[in-house]
């Protein structure tokens, strides 16, 4: 019985089992505890004109028959990446854009609603949009498409809404990189010292079981790489890693 208890591989089995037991509820915790977020993404920003083009002559944008330039195609799209609504009565002060003191917007439209019946309108001014207040659902979106001259840098966005602090720049959660992670060293520690276990009259060793708990993240990280661009070069440094062993 002393040796059952003393048994290094069982002292490490119960550590993971620890480890697991603690990590869990607090992903869980962390995936279902409420979050009122708001985000944006610049999807798109292209130059019509490249400053050769526009230092030569040979080809002049018009507008109105006026020439503008430094032209840029914008994409921006806003997101609710919480999970909560946020109801049109929560905006204290609207979205509102604005881009550098010498830019012009020159054209703009609502794309991409996600449901269509956002009914989302824009006030402009020579170089600020000011969005009307909306309901947005988790996971609800729309994108802004304009043209603007004189572009530089980067918009500014501000807005006042109940429970944000302010418009985040988008990015995906890791919660799934981080577990996936976890479960990937865990597996790595039970196929170098965990136990055999009998299920069922049915024997399973350690090293498969490990390797099944290792090809199990995996997989959670390939499917992690494809939804997160930014995971991709870990990833490509794991496979790699891997396949050396």
């Amino acid at each position: 019985m002393t040796n059952f208890i003393n048994d290094p591989n069982l002292t490490l089995l119960n550590f993971i089992i620890a480890i697991i037991a603690i990590v869990v509820p607090i992903i869980l915790f962390c995936i279902q505890r409420n979050r009122k977020r708001l985000a944006f993404e610049i999807i798109t920003n292209t130059q019509l004109l490249g400053v050769k083009e526009e230092l030569s002559g040979k080809v002049k944008i018009l507008y109105d028959n006026q020439e503008v330039k430094n032209v840029h195609l914008l994409n921006i799209k806003f997101i609710n990446t919480g999970n909560i609504p946020i109801s049109s009565s929560d905006y204290e002060k609207q979205i509102n854009i604005s881009f550098n003191d010498h830019a012009k917007i020159l054209t703009h439209e609502i794309v991409q609603e996600e449901p269509q019946s956002l009914g989302i309108e824009i006030k402009t001014n020579d170089n600020t949009f000011t969005l009307s207040s909306c309901l947005l659902n988790p996971k609800d979106s729309f994108s802004i498409k304009t043209l603007i001259s004189d572009y530089e840098g980067l918009p500014t966005i501000n807005c006042r809404i109940k429970g944000i602090k302010k418009i985040e720049k988008y990015a995906q959660s890791r919660i799934l990189f981080f577990s996936s992670v976890a479960v990937l060293i865990l597996g790595a520690l039970y196929y170098n010292y965990g136990v055999d276990l009998k299920i069922q009259n049915k024997q399973f060793d350690r090293e498969s079981i490990g390797i099944a708990i290792v090809i199990a993240a995996y997989i959670s990280l390939y499917i992690e790489m494809f939804r997160n661009k930014e995971m991709r070069p870990f990833f490509m440094s794991l496979t790699k890693i891997i396949a050396r062993k």
